[in-house]
């Protein structure tokens, strides 16, 4: 009978014992990414519980940036340590905005004990991962989509591209209906104006393109670039068009805001060196 009523008593314990070691199995409860595109920033909004009181944490991070259709994937990660508030957390990690591209976000996030080296589960419904990790809601989802614009970087002077051929982004121009490589670009950039006003023109329709193949704004100057192609139309430069003709006092007001544009005058929002 003693036997009997040992057994009885012992089991309960054992379970007790079981149970209370579970409760402290370092969960992480919420991960919630809000992804964005540069230049603004999103977070990360985690909680968790269970926490061995009196123990450090951190959570480690990981929000993969894929490229569509395919291409080398870019991470938003890091570690962040988080205040163990009698056994919980709560804590907003600023995530950096996604660069330019189209991109599939996913993201991963683990709860860390530092003082034991411990890594935590994944609790209030949290999707496992194969790794251990906890699988992080982004943008409301298991993933996410994000179409990021190029920047809009300020536009640069004529003589900047004139004297930084390394910097263009693109190898050929078409200026009016005639295409011209690089080199002869260049050329135009460096011929001395001499009266001519499609070469006035020419110095700032170069510049205006390169800009915004280079990511500057193109809506300030878009009906100027198809006015100054339509005054260049099908000849090459130099054209000998004299600044006071009516052709050449169209190319010229053309030009004058084609410069306030590489200036930057147009586009005061935009973002680096001006």
């Amino acid at each position: 009978m003693n036997r009997k009523y040992l057994v009885v008593l012992i089991w309960p314990l054992v379970f007790l014992a079981t149970a209370a070691g579970s409760a402290r199995a370092n969960h992480i409860d919420t991960a919630n990414a809000t992804v964005v595109c540069s230049p603004s920033d999103g977070s990360l909004a985690v909680t968790g519980s269970a926490l061995t009181i009196g123990d450090n944490y951190q959570v480690c991070f990981d929000i993969k940036l894929s490229p569509i259709p395919s291409g080398t994937a870019k991470d938003i990660s890091g570690c962040v340590a988080v205040t163990n508030n009698a056994g919980s957390f709560s804590a907003t990690i600023p995530l950096m905005g996604a660069p330019s591209g189209d991109w599939t976000v996913t993201g991963e996030i683990f709860l860390q004990d530092t003082t034991t080296g411990g890594k935590g589960t994944c609790g209030g419904g949290l999707t496992t991962l194969p790794d251990g990790s906890c699988q992080v809601t982004v943008n409301g989802a298991s993933s996410a989509t994000l179409d990021c614009p190029s920047p809009n970087r300020c536009p640069l002077t004529q003589g900047f591209w004139k004297n930084h051929p390394g910097a263009w982004p693109v190898s050929s121009l078409t200026l009016g209906t005639v295409n011209y490589s690089e080199s002869q670009l260049i050329t135009i950039l460096k011929t001395p104006v001499g009266g001519d006003a499609s070469i006035i023109l020419a110095y700032q329709l170069i510049a205006a393109k390169l800009n915004i193949a280079n990511g500057s704004n193109p809506a300030p100057i878009s009906s100027t670039i198809t006015d100054a192609d339509g005054d260049l139309d099908g000849g090459t430069i130099p054209q000998h068009v004299n600044a006071s003709s009516t052709l050449g006092q169209d190319m010229t007001a053309d030009a004058t805001t084609l410069d306030s544009y590489n200036s930057s005058q147009l586009t005061p929002m935009c973002i680096g060196p001006r």
